[in-house]
């Protein structure tokens, strides 16, 4: 039922036979899961791999490299993922999501792909969807949208696939109840909370750091915004109704970190101009006017000092 395999993405495990396994790393879980280096020349491509296996449940833990990894999820089985050390950009539902350390994801059915950039362990839960006692509609809830997880919850989960290898020889039955009840308290611990709302501040900042991190991209608006959080315009509207809107936030918050690159002595040889691709603003122009109104001083007044 248990295996633990530590190896490199390049050549199977001992003892270990599967097909094409020289190409990718193929592991049996609610559909077929492969997992290659995120690039053919790194380095770094030893990973460790424990997986516990049920007919209805099956759980992995991975310490791995930078990866790529494909699975076809399926729509007999959930999925759910929880990230330490490192986020996932993540495809799942047609939508790309990042997947932060700490989060709880939840698949949905179909295509899902994930790159990771750093090294870090990944947890991966699938149990059969009607052993669940939650219904669809309340799972499609919280599908594609990574939500913090509570430490003790996060501890069981990330835990449980070493644990449980542990254990030595598993009772099947007992294994499969574990799996589910586990899947079922995530899951019901999840949808309460999103039943008490989530504070507006606790979303009003998870917001406020998507944007962060992505201020160089030209394309954040409100649509991409209110789409990555799975809320209306009008809701995200409303969270920021005390900031000027959303589109002034991100327009702020674009000024704030041009004004930082210009005050670096290490950007001296960089252009105005770039250093404006670089917050986000796709016009020169655009950019000279908006910081001169914001600031009081010209983007080359305000680099002389």
């Amino acid at each position: 039922m248990s295996k633990v395999h530590r190896c490199r993405l390049s050549s199977a495990p001992e003892g270990v036979a599967w097909p094409e396994f020289e190409a990718s790393l193929q592991l049996s879980t609610a559909g077929l899961a492969t997992i290659e280096p995120a690039t053919r020349d790194q380095a770094d491509r030893e990973a460790r791999l424990t997986l516990v296996s049920s007919p209805t449940g099956k759980i992995t833990q991975a310490d791995l490299p930078p990866v790529r990894v494909a699975v076809e999820e399926s729509e007999e089985f959930v999925g759910f993922y929880v990230l330490e050390h490192s986020p996932w950009w993540v495809t799942t539902g047609g939508q790309e999501i990042m997947h932060a350390p700490g989060e709880l994801l939840i698949a949905a059915p179909g295509p899902f792909r994930a790159l990771s950039r750093a090294r870090g362990l990944a947890t991966g839960l699938w149990v059969a969807a009607d052993r669940l006692t939650v219904s669809r509609r309340e799972l499609d809830r919280l599908r594609r949208r990574p939500t913090a997880l509570p430490p003790a919850l996060r501890t069981l989960l990330t835990t449980a696939a070493d644990s449980l290898a542990e254990s030595g020889e598993l009772d099947v039955l007992g294994a499969e109840n574990y799996l589910t009840g586990l899947a079922d308290l995530v899951v019901r611990s999840q949808l309460g909370r999103a039943t008490g709302h989530e504070p507006k501040q606790v979303r009003k900042q998870q917001i406020r750091e998507y944007i962060q991190e992505r201020l160089d991209d030209p394309s954040l608006d409100v649509d991409s915004i209110a789409a990555a959080h799975h809320i209306s315009r009008s809701a995200l509207y409303q969270i920021f109704e005390d900031e000027d809107g959303v589109a002034g936030y991100v327009r702020r918050r674009r000024l704030v970190r041009a004004k930082e690159m210009l005050a670096d002595p290490r950007r001296t040889n960089e252009t105005i101009g770039a250093i404006a691709r670089q917050a986000g603003f796709t016009s020169h122009a655009h950019f000279s006017r908006v910081f001169t109104r914001t600031f009081g001083a010209r983007p080359s007044e305000f680099r002389g000092g």
